[in-house]
């Protein structure tokens, strides 16, 4: 699939768009890597997607599950510096809630040639999209 973006602007929500008490700190998590102030300085990251939402839409609670799936899609060949990063930006809430996000790399060469992995983004929830 050539239009990976469409797909994830359309099966993903907004972190803004979900109302419930405990999305507030991936809120919290989402201005601090647009401020700046989470140390994601990577231009090859485009997206960042957690998925913390059954299959109804609905958030379920990381508090009693210990991990949870973290789909980062950008433009880089080595995965390393991305993961890096990321971790680094979620080292506060995983101290916060003790629940260990699974980092997952997703080159976006690979996105434009395989619609199974698109699909695993289905009903994730959007924190960060590089402008």
């Amino acid at each position: 699939m050539s239009d990976y973006v469409s797909y994830i602007k359309r099966n993903t929500k907004p972190v803004e768009d979900i109302n419930d008490d405990f999305i507030n700190s991936f809120k919290w998590l989402s201005k601090e890597i647009y401020g700046g102030k989470a140390p994601l300085k990577s231009n090859s990251v485009q997206f960042i997607i957690i998925k913390i939402l059954d299959r109804y839409g609905k958030t379920y609670d990381i508090q009693k599950r210990d991990h949870f799936d973290v789909y980062v899609v950008g433009e880089f060949r080595k995965t390393f510096t991305p993961v890096l990063r990321v971790a680094q930006a979620f080292a506060d809430f995983y101290l916060e809630f003790g629940s260990m996000p699974n980092i997952i790399p997703i080159p976006k060469l690979i996105l434009q040639q395989n619609n199974d992995i698109l699909y695993k983004l289905k009903n994730g929830v959007l924190i960060y999209e590089r402008r």
